[in-house]
């Protein structure tokens, strides 16, 4: 395999290998950087049953790495979407997905999570460099590099650091602590308490429901809670069931559900249409696999701090109406995109200073790449939340511009996601795949400009 540069004496250390790690351990390797995976787990392919949305800024960087035709035999290109009202009232037909794959030459589809992770592990050529079974449990910097010690009594060197390890990630609280010790003041306050979980959520896949077709999305939308349905490949469902909680928490008071909990939970909704015909009850019935559990969602203001870097949901834990639903479909996408421009930066900082790198340039290099990222990502996010609180009615006012605006406003969705898609950082060290268009930056229509600012006024 070519390889951009070779520095034996530069090594990231990248801890969790999630969709995030994984992208992060293909791009440095294509680069010539050595890095090193530290997975908690005994293996990094798990059936957890959840799936995922993969939208073209995702799709693109796989393309580049040659993953993405492995991946398109795992899905189930989708062409029309459906929103639904409880009673099974069609709401609004909508071709979003068609017209994204008109735009920018990738459909939108909805995969296994675990099936996008056997992908990337499958395509990285240095598999021996993803440990399992090592959960770090501490992290030193010693001002010459880090040292990562884990659970089972080893410990692994390296000049940085990234934490793809999670929503409760380790690195991101070593991180703070080695903040708290160099600063005075209360500068990490917000971000220690900018864990917060509204909704609740069930994940699931159910085998073939007679009445749901591939090729389709249905979403209902309702009161207090959503429901979004799709079909993957030889028929699975993949289907999310999210509610509003009776309050806001913060841990440690963040509620956990049992199976008992789940079971009343899915009864609540039994009656609940997610097509015309179709009712919850039926896909219920058909359940192969599906968790329940809070949405814990935060975006934080600190990305990276001396040699650390956060990346994934260490970062920016978001809802399922930005990483699940059609809305946007953002969340592996962005953990793919911000992954390859990690990268991408790691590169800037070895060439510039010809491979031999100083703690300064290091630093300055992961500032410059979390300002860079963080920026487009709390646009995406704050659109995201947006959403699903018109999906949920969440109030009057967001209720009747679900019910008497969106239906109208056209491609409203579909322009959403082409403003996210046409920010894009492609790998600057691999060719950019054929098909890719570069979409230039899209203009706000009228209706958009006008929804919203009647959304971010009830925010």
């Amino acid at each position: 395999m070519d390889r951009t540069m070779e520095n034996p004496d530069f090594r990231v250390l990248i801890v969790g290998g999630s969709i995030a790690g994984l992208t992060l351990a293909n791009s440095l390797s294509r680069a010539g950087i050595d890095f090193l995976v530290l997975e908690a787990h005994d293996r990094i392919v798990a059936p957890v049953g959840a799936s995922l949305a993969l939208t073209s800024n995702g799709a693109m960087i796989l393309d580049q790495m040659n993953m993405y035709e492995d991946i398109a035999e795992l899905f189930e290109p989708v062409d029309c979407l459906y929103t639904w009202l409880k009673d099974g009232q069609l709401l609004s037909k909508m071709d979003t997905p068609k017209l994204l794959q008109l735009r920018h030459n990738y459909p939108m589809a909805w995969i296994e999570r675990q099936d996008l992770l056997h992908v990337l592990l499958e395509h990285l050529e240095e598999k021996d460099k993803v440990l399992l079974s090592k959960r770090v449990t501490s992290i030193n910097d010693s001002g010459e590099g880090v040292i990562a010690y884990c659970a089972d009594g080893t410990s692994y060197n390296g000049s940085m650091i990234a934490g793809a390890d999670g929503v409760h990630s380790t690195v991101r609280t070593e991180m703070w602590r080695h903040m708290d010790i160099s600063t005075s003041g209360n500068m990490l306050q917000k971000d220690k308490t900018a864990m917060v979980s509204e909704y609740s959520c069930v994940f699931g896949i159910s085998n073939p429901t007679h009445g749901i077709k591939a090729g389709e999305v249905h979403r209902t939308w309702s009161e207090g809670f959503s429901i979004f349905v799709t079909v993957g490949k030889e028929g699975q469902v993949f289907w999310l069931l999210y509610a509003k909680l009776n309050g806001t928490y913060h841990p440690p008071d963040i509620p956990r559900y049992t199976t008992d909990d789940l079971d009343v939970h899915l009864k609540a909704y039994s009656e609940t249409h997610v097509t015309k015909t179709v009712k919850f009850a039926a896909v219920c019935q058909n359940i192969t696999s599906c968790s329940y559990v809070p949405l814990e969602e935060a975006n934080y203001d600190y990305w990276t701090w001396g040699v650390f870097a956060c990346l994934g949901d260490a970062i920016h834990k978001v809802n399922p109406c930005l990483s699940t639903t059609p809305n946007l479909g953002q969340g592996a996408s962005l953990a793919i995109e911000n992954a390859a421009s990690l990268a991408n930066h790691i590169v800037s900082i070895l060439k510039t200073k010809n491979n031999e790198v100083m703690r300064a340039e290091i630093s300055s290099g992961l500032n410059t790449w979390a300002s860079v990222q963080m920026r487009r990502t709390k646009l995406i996010c704050l659109t995201g939340n947006m959403l699903t609180r018109l999906e949920t009615f969440a109030t009057l006012k967001y209720r009747l511009v679900a019910l008497y605006l969106v239906p109208y406003a056209g491609d409203l969705f579909a322009d959403l996601v082409s403003m996210a898609v046409s920010g894009t950082r492609f790998l600057d060290f691999l060719p950019v795949p054929e098909r890719c268009v570069n979409t230039p930056t899209l203009q706000l229509s009228w209706y958009i400009r006008l929804l919203w600012a009647l959304c971010l006024r009830l925010v």
